[in-house]
């Protein structure tokens, strides 16, 4: 009986490393496609919108460390399950290190974030694909919105500008919508960044809603 077992054993044993390297493989090819190059994987198999460059090359990066950890569990290496999870994680950080190399100049900075912190999320600039772009516009859809608005921004962001917000609330008192614009100084992007600012922010919103749910329960109960 032992004897049987002790042939049957690397017998039964050779599917899951067989499958543990087709999939290693099927990991590491797509994502050194996304690295090498994210625009045409974009297109090929992940058309979903918008387009961001540095997002798939990190997807990249981590499919490949999940490929070679895949890959060293089914070669009959000499390492045990934590050498292989170290090496796998290793490569992956490397190549999310590659990542960040390349896609240093897609971020932003305090001077330019607008411009270049948008245009990696599109294909093309607005002046050229305008649709795009307003497709993903808060400001587009102002006309389905009929609950009571707070619209809350630091003086200071750079990413949704003051001006997109006083431009939001404005279409909003246009279609008497309720609402009421904070403006936060000495905030970026967010209103909590101060002590402050973040007390102010709490007590703003606990304000809205516990108004509106008093307004919402008395509309209620008198039908």
């Amino acid at each position: 009986m032992s004897e049987t077992l002790t042939h049957s054993s690397p017998q039964r044993h050779w599917w899951p490393r067989a499958v543990a390297i087709a999939v290693g493989i099927g990991f590491i090819v797509p994502g050194v496609w996304a690295m090498v190059d994210p625009h045409s994987f974009f297109t090929a198999l992940a058309a979903f919108e918008p387009y961001n460059q540095h997002f798939l090359q990190d997807i990249g990066a981590f499919q490949i460390g999940l490929g070679v950890v895949l890959l060293l569990a089914g070669m009959r290496v000499r390492a045990d399950g934590l050498s292989v999870a170290l090496v796998g994680v290793g490569v992956g950080a490397a190549f999310h290190a590659v990542s960040h190399i390349i896609g240093r100049g897609l971020g932003g900075t305090p001077q330019t974030d607008i411009p270049l912190f948008t245009h990696n999320f599109f294909d093309a600039p607005f002046w050229e694909k305008p649709e795009q772009w307003l497709k993903q516009s808060s400001l587009m859809y102002v006309g389905n919105v009929t609950t009571p608005t707070v619209v809350m921004t630091g003086e200071l962001d750079l990413r949704t500008p003051m001006a997109q917000s006083e431009e939001y609330y404005a279409a909003l008192k246009m279609r008497r919508v309720e609402t009421v614009l904070l403006r936060f100084q000495g905030e970026y992007h967010g209103t909590a960044s101060k002590p402050s600012n973040f007390m102010r922010t709490q007590l703003y919103m606990m304000s809205w809603y516990g108004k509106h749910k008093r307004d919402a329960t008395a509309a209620a109960s008198s039908n």
